[in-house]
């Protein structure tokens, strides 16, 4: 059964690999509720294999959790009763307010029209932090010593995660000097009077083609043609955007140095 997948970049042609639109959808965070008990690559997000095909419900049947003694294991409570060959719900959100608002965030984050009980019977949801807290957000460490995971990482596996993370956490560091550095010559260009529209595509011109050559260069992962392609797409829209807002500033600093 395939996985879910949807496209949140809003952008015409997508700037999303097959990847990440499923990752995106169907991954689950462990994060600073790990604070203790965790390496810090374990403070991750996660696609799993059964759990990121169960189905959202605004009430769902059970809670989830994380067991802290090992790589991050997803466990799921049942915190009422589930017959036999009932299926099993999670909440994704932390859905509350009335159906429109509710179907509104799941269609805008996951691509879909929620048709639970709560969304059929036009049910609203009260924003109750202690309910929230025991539907959705009690995502504590639990026990699983009598219980059997199912589809529990290998070493393999845990050390092939951390060695993504590792590469993900150097990349983005690089990632924010190229930034801090696009911003220092976009502000020096406007000091010297050299900010034009063809200095700006000039810079940018050059910051896109060194993260090109530092991905190329070091691309340990073996990211496809495709994922580098649209993950520069992604950095194009990133770097125009900065450079349109550095861009406004400078008209608002000119414009009161008229007045």
């Amino acid at each position: 059964m395939a996985l879910h997948s949807h496209c949140n970049c809003k952008k015409s042609p997508c700037v999303e690999t097959p990847l990440l639109k499923i990752w995106d959808v169907n991954s689950f965070e462990v994060g600073a509720v790990w604070e203790t008990g965790l390496n810090s690559a374990d403070r991750s997000v996660y696609v799993y294999e059964m759990a990121s095909r169960i189905n959202h419900s605004c009430v769902p049947n059970t809670t989830r959790g994380f067991k802290k003694d090992t790589h991050p294991q997803i466990v799921f409570h049942a915190f009422q009763d589930i017959k036999q060959g009932e299926e099993i719900y999670t909440d994704y959100t932390g859905a509350c307010g009335n159906t429109q608002t509710r179907r509104q965030v799941l269609s805008s984050k996951y691509g879909f029209n929620c048709r639970c009980k709560a969304c059929n019977n036009k049910l609203t949801i009260e924003i109750n932090p202690n309910s929230l807290k025991n539907r959705l957000f009690k995502v504590l460490p639990v026990s699983t010593a009598e219980m059997r995971v199912i589809g529990k990482h290998s070493p393999e596996e845990i050390a092939a995660a951390r060695d993504v993370d590792n590469w993900y956490k150097v990349w983005q560091s690089k990632l924010k000097k190229m930034e801090t550095t696009f911003e220092i010559v976009m502000v020096g260009d406007f000091a010297r009077g050299f900010s034009t529209a063809e200095r700006r595509a000039e810079v940018l011109s050059k910051v896109l083609a060194k993260i090109e050559e530092d991905l190329k260069g070091h691309n340990k992962l073996g990211l496809s043609d495709d994922a580098l392609v649209k993950y520069l797409a992604r950095m194009s829209v990133k770097f125009k955007a900065l450079a349109g807002a550095y861009l406004d500033i400078f008209r608002q600093v000119t414009s009161g140095r008229g007045m």
